[in-house]
């Protein structure tokens, strides 16, 4: 493996917290901009380089929703808030379908991830998924007033997620429309439902952070600070294009960078 530069690793983490929560794939992005720079490293190197970056999103994510975090934890250990609870009961079963299509079908994901066709076939079709929210009229719901079903639904939306070029953010901030969630709400939930998800994946992956040299071991740490500040940028932006009701115009994005990744391979 050719030494990993710090310019290179910056980048990447730039890229990963830019597009984690915004709707048009970490994965993707990730998937393309290890092509165009040229990062030449084996499969079990790439998934531990991404894990070290999702680590600063995930940082990001619990940074800025960490009043709803406090609430969930008090009320999973007291019985005077049920509240808390519920929301805690909201976030297992929406994790659930993402344990289940991701411990079942690990290698089959693993080797789609450097696979750059796919990748832009995938973020086209989460073109189709934000361009969809357009025709459902949004709801004023509060995720904390969700029941186990639409709960399910969203986390069914983030298992297919698993797929690289599916957007999480997207798919999931999508289904909570879909439910008549208040788009702002959609988002909330979304965001809280990325930390198992995210952590889960590092738990699961955690073994191929073997693959990691010395040399690279700080330009990792650089690229996961990165990929923490552009992370919480990235959230509080998204969180004022939502309720301006711009959401759906990350499809056109998806469109043409995913049909120009298509390009690139065809031709």
């Amino acid at each position: 493996m050719e030494t990993l530069s710090f310019f290179k690793a910056i980048l990447l983490g730039a890229i990963q917290g830019a597009t984690e929560f915004l709707p048009v794939s970490s994965s993707a992005h990730l998937v393309f901009a290890q092509a165009l720079l040229n990062v030449r490293a084996d499969g079990q190197f790439l998934v531990a380089l991404d894990l070290a970056l999702h680590l600063g999103t995930l940082l990001a994510v619990i940074v800025i929703f960490r009043q709803d975090l406090i609430g969930i934890v008090k009320g999973c250990l007291s019985k005077q808030n049920p509240e808390g609870r519920h929301r805690g009961w909201l976030i297992v079963v929406g994790t659930l379908p993402a344990v289940v299509v991701g411990g079942s079908l690990h290698n089959f994901f693993e080797a789609l991830f450097s696979d750059v066709l796919w990748a832009g076939i995938f973020l086209c079709v989460t073109g189709f998924i934000l361009w969809s929210t357009r025709r459902f009229v949004h709801g004023a719901a509060d995720y904390k007033n969700l029941h186990w079903p639409q709960a399910l639904k969203v986390g069914l939306a983030q298992a297919a997620a698993i797929l690289p070029g599916i957007s999480r953010s997207g798919s999931t901030i999508a289904a909570g429309i879909w439910c008549r969630l208040d788009p702002a709400e959609a988002a909330r939930f979304s965001f809280l439902l990325s930390i198992p998800a995210i952590a889960g994946a590092f738990v699961l992956e955690a073994g191929n952070f073997r693959y990691f040299q010395m040399e690279a071991l700080l330009q990792t740490l650089a690229g996961a600070v990165a990929s923490f500040i552009v992370g919480y940028a990235s959230i509080r932006w998204l969180l004022k294009i939502i309720s301006r009701g711009h959401f759906s115009n990350f499809a056109i994005y998806c469109w043409i960078v995913g049909g120009l990744a298509i390009l690139t391979q065809i031709f």
